[in-house]
């Protein structure tokens, strides 16, 4: 063992992090060499791609690959984390809003009742005055077209948290009701 020596870990030369750094994102082997050596872009595309698979084998060269490919994985994964929280913020901000104005419509529907019967126009008999009463608290509170977009929000979120109708059954593992004040 006197004639070997103990290799150190070597550090990566400019050069090679270009060659990593190209390869993480996405290129080729021969394109990432080509990109950390423009000169061997004279060489045939074979040779190229065999010279990048001989460094890429070289431990130092290959550590530093699977770093970097991490770094892009984790980021990948911050990215797509913000995007599936905000989705998901987005749609529940969406089904508070319409929420608000159901109740706002049926606070003014309640009201108008409330209205007819304590100062009912003339000319209507105390039958007619709770009819038209009811009338007016039977009036669909959502418009099908908002009816449409609140099971459209429900169902991406459903698809967006796991919450899926059970293939087998017809249960779903969350129940929503409809209102009872929409006509179909």
């Amino acid at each position: 063992m006197a004639g070997k020596k103990i290799k150190k870990d070597k550090k990566l030369l400019p050069r090679h992090e270009v060659f990593v750094r190209a390869l993480a994102a996405g290129k080729d082997r021969a394109d990432a060499y080509i990109e950390a050596y423009p000169k061997s872009a004279k060489s045939s595309r074979d040779r190229v791609a065999r010279t990048a698979y001989q460094l890429l084998q070289r431990p130092e060269i290959m550590s530093a690959y699977q770093a970097e490919l991490e770094k892009h994985r984790a980021e990948e994964e911050r990215r797509n984390r913000w995007t599936y929280e905000r989705s998901v913020q987005a749609r529940l901000e969406a089904l508070d809003a319409i929420a608000e104005e159901r109740n706002r419509r049926r606070t003014a529907q309640e009201t108008m009742a409330t209205a007819m019967m304590e100062h009912p126009p003339e000319g209507l008999s105390p039958e007619e005055i709770v009819l038209k009463a009811q009338e007016i608290l039977m009036q669909p509170i959502l418009t099908a077209q908002t009816t449409s977009a609140v099971a459209q929000l429900c169902d991406g979120l459903d698809k967006l948290t796991g919450l899926m109708r059970d293939e087998g059954s017809n249960q779903m593992n969350v129940f929503i009701t409809s209102d009872p004040w929409d006509k179909p």
